[in-house]
């Protein structure tokens, strides 16, 4: 993750094609109330809360 996004002061989650976490800055690992390594490599559906992955699947799925 590039260092203006690591440090900036909203949560920002990078993933990859597959929907799984690759990284996330402290501010989105506060958001999530999670340690940013343990959520590396889980689907972003699973580690958000439910109503913001249900958005977020629908629209990757429009993206697909």
């Amino acid at each position: 993750m590039d260092e203006r996004l690591t440090r900036a002061p909203v949560g920002i989650i990078e993933v990859d094609p597959d929907g799984e976490i690759e990284t996330v800055n402290p501010a989105g690992a506060v958001l999530l109330d999670a340690d940013r390594e343990r959520l590396r490599g889980q689907q972003v559906t699973a580690a958000l809360p439910r109503p913001a992955s249900w958005a977020l699947h629908e629209a990757l799925a429009a993206h697909a």
